[in-house]
């Protein structure tokens, strides 16, 4: 999993073929493989990175959360999105 800032990651976006708006509207993680993953999902190879956050991944994991939890956090990032764009937010690192 690789870190990538907003303002750097054009070349990284074009690579793994996302537009700035697509990228802007979710969480999108590059697992160490080359997969990208999004939504709940990257939120969980998160997680399993953060040692006080692991037992939630798992849990999320076993517990077949993941989507249930993806119904959510697709409605929460879409409103975020939206309140962003009205508040001017997405053209930052444009």
């Amino acid at each position: 999993m690789r870190w990538v800032g907003l303002m750097a990651a054009g070349d990284e976006l074009e690579q793994a073929g996302l537009d700035f708006d697509t990228a802007m509207r979710r969480i999108h993680v590059r697992e160490a493989d080359g997969r990208l993953v999004s939504g709940v999902p990257a939120f969980v190879v998160i997680w399993r990175r953060l040692p006080a956050y692991r037992l939630l991944a798992g849990g999320v994991e076993r517990l077949g959360l993941t989507r249930p939890l993806e119904w959510g956090y697709a409605r929460f990032a879409e409103r975020r999105y939206r309140k962003r764009c009205r508040d001017g937010a997405c053209g930052i690192g444009r």
